[in-house]
């Protein structure tokens, strides 16, 4: 008996420490996803479109999916935890709440809430939306009122209201672009219109397309070479270039 009980003691013990490994890397993988890989909208203005965050080679959702099988083993902990301490927990509930109405009303809640809480998700529909199409993760959808410090290289880039405003007026301007694409004119300048070059696009990928290099085309735009890996759309909202003096750069180039 003394043996059983012991045995016992020791498996609550390396119980209750697997449940603390559980807990705290569930708890910090919570946080990192938080403030860390942090979703769409925050994620664009800190960093710049078309930019995705991963820690240790796994994206967002990965680690949420992570959290998601950790949360299960903790889960799974936690029922042997209470079925091992059952007599333990019976006798003080009995002294809490003496009149076997309440504790059976009690139970049947806990009961009932808990089934509710993690056999609902297989068989409530998600609530259907309207898509928003236009730019909602952009930078003007978001509260101007915050500001926000992000690093690019070694340059500090502080988002407030007035940002917001003149990345408004931005858009604006890519809108124009689009529309000028569409029906066939420029609104800059015709000459370049043949040259095919988008905000997606990288500075890097730009001087291997047309074959020039990227020194080049860097330092015509005005913007350090460290940054040729970020998508012109990214880099002519911080250095006030437009698509027109890329396409003027790569013109010059060629005619040299």
């Amino acid at each position: 008996m003394i043996l059983f009980s012991n045995n016992k003691s020791k498996l609550n013990l390396i119980i209750d420490i697997i449940m603390l490994l559980l807990l705290i890397p569930v708890s910090g993988i919570g946080l990192l996803m938080k403030y860390v890989l942090v979703p769409g909208i925050e994620r664009n203005i800190i960093y710049g479109d078309d930019v995705d965050l991963k820690y240790f080679g796994l994206s967002r959702h990965q680690w949420g999916g992570v959290h998601f099988t950790l949360s299960i083993f903790f889960l799974i902990m936690l029922i042997l935890h209470i079925i091992l301490h059952w007599k333990v927990i019976m006798s003080v509930f009995k002294q809490m709440i003496p009149a076997l109405t309440i504790r059976i009303g009690i139970t049947l809640f806990l009961v009932f809430f808990c089934l509710i809480i993690l056999i609902s998700p297989f068989f409530i529909l998600p609530e259907k939306v309207p898509f928003e199409h236009k730019h909602r993760n952009r930078i003007d959808n978001f509260p101007s009122s915050i500001n926000i410090n992000a690093e690019t290289g070694n340059d500090t880039i502080l988002t407030n209201q007035q940002s917001a405003e003149s990345e408004k007026k931005t858009n604006q301007v890519v809108n124009q672009e689009i529309n000028s694409k569409i029906s066939g004119t420029d609104p800059h300048n015709s000459e370049y219109k043949e040259i095919e070059v988008y905000g997606y696009q990288t500075l890097q990928s730009v001087s291997e397309k047309f074959n020039i290099p990227t020194s080049y085309l860097a330092n015509s735009l005005r913007v350090p070479e460290k940054l040729t890996g970020k998508n012109l759309g990214f880099l002519r909202r911080q250095y006030s270039f437009t698509m027109t003096d890329v396409r003027k750069s790569i013109s010059d180039y060629k005619r040299r």
